[in-house]
């Protein structure tokens, strides 16, 4: 099928030739599986090459294989065992498998999990596959598949969460009309009380498909306060799993971007920074806090005592650090998000006040020219005086023995930045 399509694109043969081809394949592949399910061999595992067969033609693997192998894998993607089934799931080829279910005789309940197949392969190939996914979710339902009881693959995920992570916004769609799914708005528990969460895993790549997925869950009840698994920064060089919510995974993917004048001057990256705001307005129009996880009540009865800890991210210092000055005033303004209280942009960085912290960590490099560092002094300014706007105080520090914002800000040679601070009465010493 592959095949045809390439030589299609080079005019070798003309469409209805094409398509002729398509049919007779479609009928040999009807015969070969009539005959192995009266030779009791359609649901023999084959062993592929490789751990992805997804761009091979399931007309090309041979129904014959082993039997009895383990499909135990992190992932169905990642399975090497494979199903004439599944693989057509997997390779989204939704005619073929129409056929093995119809010569099966619709969906058994060891066919409960097919679902997984198709999102898995837009996750790990290309968002433009959706409707492709979207084509073989259909041949499932109307060959009996129970989507209420598909559970969770081996990753943790649910449906929902799969196909939001992918932003696979057609499939999303689709899953929501069929029965049970919408109850699975807010993630399924899985083992160890894990749970992966379709807005936080949607709120890893921003575009407008995961505007529409995030629209849509939060439609249909989705909590948007809800702390969901993710890796994240712990420190400057740490990385790990946390509890966060789909507003600080949104502002995080902001983190320190816009400070690199050549990538922040780009049409591309311009249009990520909207995406990313409009997120956090539609967030906080459903409802979402600006407090990090941590302070954040867990659900009713939850018990998170084998999971990773709450993130202390804060979004407000996230956007201050990012020079996102109108999101800032969105968050404290619209989010309720309060510039008096404490926090930090890594797990493992002490928290301060607003100030004070934003002096003390505002990127600079050691190798930066002069005019680059007077203007990364006037963006800092510029958020210290939208921050003192809002109610921050010039002078409040975690350590009374530290150094005051003011003094803190001079040292570094953020001299419009201190002045800033001098015109709001700043102190140069620390307080005794």
């Amino acid at each position: 099928m592959h095949e045809d399509s390439c030589d299609a694109y080079r005019g070798d043969i003309s469409e209805q030739q094409l398509q002729q081809r398509s049919v007779f394949r479609q009928s040999v592949f009807h015969r070969i599986a009539v005959a192995s399910h009266q030779n009791e061999c359609l649901h023999w595992i084959v062993k592929t090459r490789a751990a992805y067969p997804v761009n091979r033609s399931v007309h090309n693997v041979g129904l014959e294989g082993i039997e009895g192998a383990d499909e135990e894998e992190e992932t169905f993607f990642r399975s090497k065992y494979h199903t004439a089934l599944t693989l057509a799931c997997l390779c989204c080829e939704a005619s073929a498998a129409r056929v093995l279910l119809e010569v099966q005789g619709g969906v058994r309940w060891a066919d409960r999990r097919l679902m997984f197949f198709p999102i898995s392969a837009i996750h790990r190939m290309n968002p433009a596959d959706d409707g492709t996914c979207r084509s073989v979710l259909e041949v499932l339902a109307e060959q009996g598949a129970d989507f209420a009881t598909a559970g969770l693959d081996p990753g943790g995920h649910c449906l929902l969460s799969l196909a939001s992570q992918a932003s696979a916004e057609q499939t999303v769609k689709f899953l929501f009309q069929q029965r049970g799914v919408a109850a699975t708005v807010n993630g399924v528990v899985g083992e160890g009380g894990r749970c992966r969460v379709p807005l936080v895993k949607g709120a890893h790549i921003i575009d407008e498909s995961s505007l529409s997925i995030a629209s849509l869950l939060l439609q249909h009840g989705a909590d948007p306060n809800q702390a969901g698994i993710t890796e994240e920064k712990l420190g400057l060089s740490m990385r790990g799993e946390v509890l966060m919510t789909a507003l600080q995974l949104t502002v995080s993917g902001m983190e320190w971007s816009s400070l690199d004048e050549e990538e922040s001057d780009s049409e591309e990256f311009s249009l990520a920074e909207h995406h990313r705001f409009q997120m956090v307005r539609l967030l906080i129009a459903h409802g979402a806090s600006c407090l990090p996880a941590c302070d954040l009540a867990p659900p009713p009865n939850a018990d998170e005592s084998g999971l990773p800890p709450r993130s202390r991210a804060s979004p407000l210092l996230i956007a201050c650090l990012n020079d996102q000055a109108d999101l800032v005033r969105f968050m404290c303004e619209k989010g309720g998000a309060d510039p008096t209280l404490p926090g930090a942009h890594y797990e493992e960085i002490p928290e301060d006040y607003p100030i004070a912290y934003l002096v003390r960590f505002w990127k600079c490099d050691m190798n930066d020219t002069l005019s680059h560092r007077r203007e990364r002094d006037w963006k800092l300014a510029q958020i210290v005086d939208l921050l003192l706007d809002l109610g921050a105080d010039p002078n409040k520090k975690m350590k009374d023995n530290a150094h005051p914002p003011k003094e803190v800000a001079r040292r570094r040679r953020f001299f419009r930045t201190a002045e800033a601070l001098n015109r709001r009465g700043a102190k140069a010493i620390a307080s005794k």
